[in-house]
């Protein structure tokens, strides 16, 4: 990927950054073997950004009915690949992109939402005991 212009590294990124690059990306892969709930794959499925990501953390969470979202088990070339394939027959137009975005913020968790959930598991644990 050294000289791909297509693919860019970008380190160390500010909130608004990420909004900005997302706004320009084409797809996000995440092949993560390990992640507690990767923010970044969340970010880009609310800006509509496809997203190629490994059964990691949260994302056996997330609503089946999420739009965009390409679940691998096993992280290698041949899967990516074949996950990039999918995404690539994904309408990229603006339109498209936006309807995309939209139900996908309806479908996924706020941090008021996560916190009651969160309250609740421990009101739950507490009456067990």
């Amino acid at each position: 990927f050294e000289n791909n212009t297509d693919v860019f590294k970008t380190g160390r990124v500010s909130s608004k950054g990420v909004s900005q690059i997302l706004k320009l990306s084409k797809a996000l892969i995440a092949p993560s073997r390990y992640e507690g709930n990767a923010l970044v794959l969340l970010e880009a499925l609310a800006h509509g950004v496809p997203v190629v990501s490994t059964r990691v953390g949260a994302v056996d969470f997330l609503s089946p009915e999420i739009q965009g979202l390409f679940i691998i088990d096993d992280p290698t070339p041949e899967a990516i690949v074949a996950a990039i394939k999918k995404i690539e027959s994904l309408p990229t137009d603006s339109t498209s992109r936006q309807m995309r975005a939209t139900k996908n913020r309806s479908l996924l968790h706020t941090w008021h939402d996560v916190a009651k959930i969160a309250l609740s598991a421990v009101k739950e644990a507490q009456r067990k005991k």
